[in-house]
């Protein structure tokens, strides 16, 4: 059986950019502190583990 897990939408600083950017993909919210993003509130979504590799998703990632 497979696990639900928390992810949300986050957005990172880009420095090139001089500007915050929104990632296309969902984390968890360890994965989100450990790239030094920040969480999008209301964006939270249960997702099943399975479609997490190392804490995120993939790119373009849709909530089913």
């Amino acid at each position: 059986m497979t696990k639900a897990m928390v992810v949300y939408r986050f957005r990172v600083y880009d420095a090139h950019r001089d500007d915050y950017v929104v990632s296309t993909r969902m984390a968890t919210p360890e994965k989100i502190e450990r790239i030094r993003g920040e969480p999008i509130p209301g964006t939270q979504a249960m997702i099943d583990e399975t479609d997490l590799m190392d804490g995120w998703t993939e790119k373009n990632f849709i909530v089913r």
